[in-house]
């Protein structure tokens, strides 16, 4: 068994949370390899770029 460091960032409206992501480093720490697990936004705030906006910090 090996640890795999995760990580979440959360969207929020205030203090309503309206969007998650959560994603793995999926090689040694330092490759840049990630895994995004799953991106979740209510439904009422679909469609505003909140998943993407999630994705881009992601990714940086």
């Amino acid at each position: 068994m090996f640890f795999r460091p995760s990580f979440t960032i959360l969207a929020k409206d205030g203090k309503k949370l309206i969007g998650v992501l959560q994603w793995i480093i999926k090689e040694d720490v330092g490759t840049g390899v990630v895994e995004i697990e799953e991106v979740l936004v209510l439904e009422d705030y679909r469609g505003k770029g909140i998943g993407a906006k999630l994705v881009e910090y992601c990714i940086k």
